[in-house]
């Protein structure tokens, strides 16, 4: 029950969308949510991945919830250690 709540909260889907492919009746789903109030693992940080430049060039992806992802590239210019 825990691990199917906080696996919902997670996952940004409505409880009838989590439901559905994980074989669980939406109506047991949602009388399990009220009985676990957070998610035990929650976090507001999002995992992300090091990955070190093979040149003056980077970018970065963030893959969110709900499916959107979202992408900035980069310049790395040389520093010089002056101010």
């Amino acid at each position: 029950m825990v691990r199917h709540v906080n696996a919902w909260h997670l996952s940004g889907l409505t409880p009838k969308q989590y439901a559905l492919p994980h074989d669980i009746p939406f109506n047991r789903l949602r009388n399990w949510i009220p009985r676990v109030s957070a998610p035990a693992t929650r976090t507001d940080f999002i995992p992300a991945q090091v990955i070190t430049p093979t040149s003056r060039e980077a970018s970065v992806m963030l893959h969110l919830p709900r499916g959107i992802s979202l992408s900035c590239s980069l310049v790395i210019r040389g520093l010089t250690g002056t101010k």
